[in-house]
């Protein structure tokens, strides 16, 4: 719990608030399993498997594996702290296999493999669909008729065409858009660690389109 809170506290001001909340789930199940007043010196193999089995009998793998590694972050701070010393033993621990997922494919290709398979054999072929760009206009032009704010379409639009995460959706201010450039300036978080960068887009003639016809009715502000 110590090193929990000393972690957190000494973060807030230099990471992001999901990255924290994100932490903070993680370290709260290892609390679970290892208890608030576990003694960090005595932390072996053993402990950590012991987590890993646990977790993995209600979520993946990978979530399990995650855990591990804020665990291996926060521990590689308490060394610095001299909250903990030596490396975190997690070298050789053993995680449940998992099959792969199926690759991208498109709807053509999926309905001739759901013969013969289960519920959860379809959701996860369906789960590997991407769109064609007729399938994503036609998608687009549903998403404009059936918009209960004007701002979904414009929104929905620049995901599909400039491959935004949702993220850097929600932070995109009107000044990035460049009509004359033909780009947008997309506000990063996760490509270089400790620093907030950008990356410039091209605008499509469809989304140059869709964007001039909203900003000629935006209510006001900054953000797109």
């Amino acid at each position: 719990g110590e090193l929990r809170d000393g972690y957190r506290k000494a973060h807030e001001a230099s990471q992001e608030a999901k990255t924290l909340y994100t932490a903070r789930i993680h370290l709260k199940h290892l609390v679970e399993t290892m208890g608030e007043t576990f003694d960090l010196s005595t932390l072996d193999l053993p402990h950590l498997q012991m987590h890993v089995d646990r977790r993995c009998q209600k979520v993946s793998p990978a979530t399990a594996s995650k855990e591990i590694a804020t665990l291996r972050t926060t521990w590689n701070w308490g060394v610095r702290m001299k909250l903990v010393s030596g490396a975190c033993p997690v070298k050789g621990l053993n995680y449940p296999k998992i099959d792969e997922k199926p690759p991208f494919q498109t709807r053509s290709e999926i309905e001739r493999q759901l013969e013969g398979l289960d519920e959860k054999q379809r959701a996860e072929l369906w789960d590997s669909l991407y769109l064609t760009l007729p399938e994503i206009e036609a998608f687009l032009a549903e998403v404009r008729a059936a918009a209960s704010h004007p701002w979904i379409h414009p929104l929905v639009a620049t995901a599909a065409h400039a491959g935004l995460r949702r993220s850097e959706l929600v932070r995109a201010r009107k000044s990035d858009v460049d009509f004359e450039a033909i780009t947008l300036t997309v506000r990063e978080r996760k490509r270089t660690k400790g620093k907030r960068t950008t990356r410039r887009v091209p605008l499509s003639s469809a989304l140059d389109a869709v964007l001039r016809e909203w900003l000629a009715v935006h209510p006001g502000g900054a953000y797109l």
